[in-house]
This record gives structure tokens, C-alpha cells and sequence, in this order.
């Protein structure tokens, strides 16, 4: 039993209880009144744990703070890896595209469009009958020519590799298991036969260190015939799916190694299958971080890979539940993690299909996929109006890109949340565990803020939404606008789902539209500081920025530094990072490996008026003027509640600021 409490007037605790057991749980949670009178109207929630069949193996986690729970997730389970850019970036999947024929016109569709993307999946159909490592000689005759073409464009591609291997003697995966007795096996010792996409299948025992170094193995160039070091993987089905299985999975009284039965490490199956993967793609390329996408998971499977929600429907109650879906997950420390946008079975009509868009590049995992059934819905397939809001969403994804990287370097390097609740970041404010905010608002960061559109405007036109206390202000990401704390309406239009920034916050972007993300890699950045007031104009943020891909920041080859807005002056120090336990300093681009460290305008959002002059003061204290543009801040959106709060808009140009250089100061007067 594990009870909450939050009493007014008292500092909110938090606290956490982490139950780590992989066999088949179950979980009660309810709420009851504390109190001595029936009148009483504080509540605690208390959750039930049982598990089939295994030991007690069980954290109580003090907290106090919600932040504090998170870090001791991670303490027990380890820190999450360090994803390279493109994954980060909008990924384009659908069970399947047909051939190459049908890759390249997918491609090149994204590149006529001016849409950007960096990944494109395929499912099961790319292989030669289910047997995966594999390619269709009819269908993908020529892969490595393929993956160099999309390579060519500094994207990528993922395809599906899934645990059961089909039952063929002419398929080396299958002969060698056999021979190697790498199955899992029945309870009378027999390797254990099962049903699944290639029809009869045997699934390797991935709790054997063996196996997974055999399967490692495959993911060598050599191993895996067609494939280059721009493919990545896709892990499903990996909980094990057995279609002829009880409730489509496998046989709880299988055995793995050392007699162990399947009940006692169900959900340990899929995590060791993707460290499996992780291994295999580290060992192809020292140079290049992994990526990989898993179904199944368990506690420390963050270390290895992303993981999505699974097979979703188009509907609007769906796209609903994605946020406390994420959110719970990144509660349980697997941040990096989306659901099918647009949802996997049915087909979505345009209004849905674009919202979903709109929230989708908010997940930590951007991945819009489709069923085998379902219509094709590249964006571009149902007029300009629903191409141009796409495009603009997913524009939006690849301009803050910078601003997701510095949040997945904090997950990797110390464990904070990439998206959160908003109770995790304002516990004190007792608005944001209410139910209709908290499933229906999330926090990427600690400065945006997405409330999730999930009614068409036919059936509601307006969106309630909380903005929390702590800042004294919030900005309309849309336009810029000023909100004060406290509960809004705000009437929608379907051209975009309101995002509400934090004020005091600072945020770096790239502001050209390239076609992926790395083709974007040497670009300029734009620094925003969105303004607090309280009591006189103030942000702060911090940046992060390596070479996307490789390990070198971890001989220092990053820069990681913090912006102070303050006494009307801009400044920035350095920080350095921790990696397990160790210090290091940032060398800069001594390596050369740092595409970009420019800095080509800062904007400054809620300047109380505008100023009379900016200059630049450099570390030797040369002062240089620069030049800047003001415009006033539109009013908020009509039928919003509070007082209207008015701000300047100052856009400094070409400031000769340079990442990874202190020591300077940016004066407003």
C-alpha cells in the first residue's frame, strides 16, 4: 500500500515505490478520503502489486520532490543512452512501402513538399518471406544502392528485425540456432515451436549472453547482406508474440537458461532482445551512437532504445490518451518514447490526422505509421491547406531541435525528464494533479507547455487550458502573446494547437527549413529569451551541442553553457558535464567535429518597452553597437480571461556571439 498526500499551505512530498519484478503483474490503484469526518476532502491514493511468481524485489523511493523520485529511478536502473540527432527528427513508416520504386517516391515526395524528415521505416513485406537480415529479391532487389540514395540526403533508414526465427533449413539464422541449441524451450526440454508472421517459428533464447552476441554479430555489414552504416533497427513482436500462444504470447512454462521458466523473466525478453540489437549496431560502427525501437520493455531498457506505445487506432480518444501514456512512462525513467501518429488501424480524417501532427511533435519519438489496411497518408495526399499545417508542424519539430538535444543530453547525462507532468515540475501548485489538467497538459522541458486538442472544432472550438503558478507570465508560443497564470479559453483554429512557453525561459533554435536534420547541422542558431517579470525582466537557460552522432563528447568535445538574462544584460558561463561519476571539461571544437557554434540573432520576448540602444561588450571590454528591430506583442486571443499584459518583441541581429566562447556581455538600455 503507498499513499500521497497533499495538504494546503504544506510543501508537496512526493515519494515513489518501484517494483521490479518481470513476471505478468498486476496493478490496483484507488483513491480514498484521509480523514477523521466524513467531510474531509483530502485524499491519498494507495496501488496494490501482485506478480505471478517471483521474489520480492522492491524500491521505496523518498523523494521528496517529484524530480527526486525520477533521479533515483535512475540510480537504481541506470542513466538512459544518448541518442545521435536523427532520431530526433520526424520519422516516416507505414506497414509497407512496397518496393524501392515506392522508397524513392516517398523520398522525394518529402523533398518536392519542402517537408523535412529524416527516417524512413520498413515493415515485415521488405524481407524475403519473414526470414529477416534479409531482403525480397523482387521487391528491394538492389538495398545497398537504395540506403545510399537516401544516405546521399543525410537520412536513414530503419528495418524491422523480430525475435522469431521461420522454421526453413536454406535460412542460416534458423540452421545455426539449430545447431548452436539457442531456442527457448519447452518444459520437456524440446526447443519450443510457435506461430507467428513466417508461419511455424523458433525463438532464440535472448537470456543466453551467446545468443545475444550471435544476433549482435548480424548486424555487421558482412552479416547483414544490402545493409550500410545508415540503417538502423526496428525490434517487434518481442514480448514474445505467439499467435497460437495463450493470449498471443509464449508458453509462461518455456524454459530458458538454467531451467529458469518463462514466467520468471516475461517481460525481461524484450529488453534483453534489444540489448541484443543495441550491442550488434555499437559493434558495427564504434564511431556512431545506436538507434533502435522497441515494443517490449522493461526497467533499464532505457539504456538500449526507444519505445513506442504500440498499435493505436485513428480515433480522437486515442490521440487523447497518448499524453498520460507517455507521461506515466517517463515516471518509470522511459523518456525516449511516442505513439503512432495518425494511429496505426483505421483511417483518420484530415482534422485528426493534422492535430495529431500538431501534438505528435511534442513526443519525445516522432513516428507517424500506418496498418497494412489502412489508406496512404503521406502528407501530401489531401490538398494544400492539410500539406501546408503538416508542413508547419513538423517545421516546428526541426526548428527547436536544438532544444530537444540539450533535453535528451540532460536525460543521458543526469537523468531529468524530457516530457513531464505538470505536476512534476510545479508540485506545489495543486491545479496540476487535477485530472482534467494533468491528462490533458504535458511539459516538453521545463519551458513548454502543449495542452492536447482531442475534439474536432465541429464538436468544441475552443480549448480550456491551465498555465501553472511559479513564472509570472507565459507567452502564446504561437505569435507571442502574454498570459498570466491561471485557467484560459482560447478559441482554435486549425491552422495550429496552442503551445504556451514559460516565461523565463531561453530557447535555441534553427531557423532554416532543411530536409533533415543533419543537412541542418552547420546552420545558426537563434537564441529566444522569453522574459519573466518578476520583479524585473529575467531568464535563464542552458544549451548543449556536440558533434549528433559520435562519442567524443565524452572526451569533451561538446559545449554546454547557460544564458542569464539580468539587469538588462545577457551573459553566459560555461558548464561542464557529468559522465558516470566523472568530470569533463568541454574542449570546445578542438577537434573540429562541431559543425556550428554560431550565433546568428538573439530575440528578447517581453522587453517591458523598447530599448534605446543593445551593444556587445566582449571579454577584452570592446564595446560593440548592434542592431536590432522592435514590435510590440499582439494582445492575447479574444476570450481569454486575466489581465492583458503588454511586452516588446527585440530581435538582435547578427550578435558576434560564438558557442563554447564566455566572458560577454549582451547590454539592453
Amino acid at each position: 500500500r503507498h499513499t500521497h498526500t497533499h495538504t494546503e499551505g504544506v510543501s508537496a512530498q512526493y515519494s515513489g515505490h518501484l517494483w521490479v519484478n518481470p513476471a505478468e503483474t498486476w496493478v490496483q490503484m484507488s483513491r480514498h478520503k484521509i480523514g477523521a469526518t466524513d467531510s474531509s476532502t483530502e485524499e491519498a491514493t494507495a496501488s496494490w502489486f501482485l506478480s505471478e511468481t517471483g521474489v520480492i524485489d522492491a524500491f521505496v523511493l523518498l523523494g521528496p520532490s517529484p524530480k527526486a523520485v525520477l533521479a533515483q529511478v535512475y540510480k537504481v536502473s541506470g542513466l538512459p543512452f544518448m541518442p545521435p540527432l536523427f532520431s530526433m527528427g520526424k520519422h516516416q513508416c507505414r506497414w509497407n512501402y512496397r518496393d524501392e520504386a515506392d522508397v524513392r517516391e516517398v523520398d522525394a515526395g518529402f523533398d518536392k513538399h519542402d517537408i523535412p524528415y529524416d527516417v524512413i521505416w520498413l515493415d515485415i513485406e521488405h524481407t524475403d518471406g519473414k526470414k529477416y537480415f534479409t531482403w525480397h529479391p523482387s521487391y528491394f532487389p538492389t538495398p545497398k544502392n537504395m540506403l545510399e540514395n537516401i544516405g546521399s540526403k543525410k537520412r536513414k533508414m530503419v528495418t524491422i528485425v523480430d525475435p522469431h526465427i521461420k522454421k526453413d533449413e536454406g535460412y542460416d539464422v534458423y540452421r545455426e540456432c539449430r545447431l548452436n541449441d539457442y531456442w527457448t524451450k519447452k518444459e520437456n526440454g524440446e526447443a519450443f515451436e510457435g506461430w507467428c508472421w513466417p508461419g511455424s517459428s523458433y525463438y532464440p533464447d535472448f537470456s543466453n549472453p551467446k545468443v545475444r552476441s550471435y544476433f549482435a554479430s548480424h548486424y555487421s555489414l558482412d552479416k547483414y547482406p544490402g545493409s550500410t552504416k545508415d540503417l538502423f533497427i526496428w525490434n517487434d513482436m518481442n514480448e514474445p508474440s505467439v499467435f497460437n500462444g495463450p493470449e498471443v504470447g509464449m508458453p509462461r512454462d518455456n524454459l530458458h537458461m538454467g531451467g529458469v521458466e518463462h514466467r520468471e523473466l516475461h517481460n525481461l525478453y524484450g529488453m534483453y532482445y534489444m540489448r541484443s540489437t543495441h550491442e550488434g549496431l555499437a559493434q558495427r560502427d564504434t564511431n556512431q551512437r545506436p538507434f533502435l525501437l522497441s515494443r517490449s520493455f522493461f526497467l533499464g531498457a532505457h539504456r538500449y532504445g526507444a519505445v513506442w506505445t504500440g498499435d493505436n487506432m485513428a480515433r480522437w480518444d486515442h490521440l487523447a490518451a497518448s499524453l498520460p501514456m507517455l507521461l506515466s512512462h517517463t515516471l518509470g525513467g522511459i523518456g525516449f518514447i511516442g505513439a503512432d501518429v495518425g494511429g496505426f488501424f483505421g483511417n483518420p480524417d484530415t482534422e485528426l490526422l493534422v492535430r495529431w501532427h500538431q501534438t505528435g511533435i511534442w513526443y519525445p519519438f516522432y513516428r507517424a505509421h500506418a496498418h497494412l489496411d489502412a489508406a496512404r497518408r503521406e502528407p501530401w495526399l489531401f490538398g494544400d491547406d492539410v500539406t501546408q499545417r503538416i508542413r508547419d508542424a513538423v517545421t516546428l519539430r526541426y526548428r527547436l531541435l536544438p532544444y530537444w538535444y540539450t533535453l535528451f543530453a540532460y536525460n543521458a547525462l543526469q537523468g531529468d525528464a524530457i516530457v513531464r507532468p505538470m505536476w512534476f515540475e510545479f508540485p506545489n501548485d495543486r491545479q496540476t494533479t487535477n485530472v482534467e489538467v494533468s491528462e490533458t497538459h504535458m511539459l516538453a522541458g521545463s519551458a513548454f507547455l502543449i495542452p492536447v486538442v482531442s475534439e474536432s472544432v465541429n464538436t468544441k472550438s475552443t480549448l480550456e487550458v491551465y498555465l501553472p503558478q511559479g513564472p509570472t507570465q507565459w507567452y502564446l508560443f504561437q505569435g507571442g502573446a502574454i498570459y498570466a497564470p491561471g485557467r484560459h479559453t482560447l478559441p482554435l483554429s486549425l491552422d495550429y494547437s496552442p503551445v504556451f512557453v514559460r516565461g523565463g525561459s531561453v530557447v535555441p533554435t534553427k531557423e532554416r527549413r532543411r530536409r533533415s536534420s543533419m543537412a541542418a547541422a552547420a546552420d545558426p542558431y537563434t537564441i529566444h529569451i522569453y522574459l519573466d517579470a518578476t520583479p524585473s525582466p529575467t531568464a535563464h537557460g542552458t544549451m548543449y551541442v556536440d558533434d549528433f552522432n559520435s562519442y567524443a563528447y565524452t572526451q569533451g568535445t561538446y559545449v554546454h553553457q547557460n544564458f542569464t538574462y539580468s539587469n538588462g544584460r545577457l551573459t553566459s558561463n560555461a558548464l561542464p558535464i557529468q559522465i558516470h561519476g566523472r568530470t569533463v571539461k568541454s574542449q570546445g571544437d578542438a577537434s573540429g567535429k562541431l559543425l556550428s557554434n554560431t550565433v546568428e540573432r538573439v530575440v528578447l520576448w517581453g522587453l517591458p518597452k523598447e530599448p534605446t540602444t543593445i551593444s556587445f561588450i566582449d571579454a577584452k571590454n570592446t564595446h560593440t553597437p548592434l542592431t536590432f528591430t522592435s514590435t510590440p506583442l499582439p494582445p492575447p486571443l479574444t476570450g481569454v480571461s486575466g489581465n492583458v499584459v503588454e511586452g516588446m518583441r527585440v530581435e538582435v541581429k547578427k550578435p558576434p556571439i560564438v558557442l563554447g566562447v564566455h566572458g560577454w556581455q549582451l547590454v539592453v538600455a
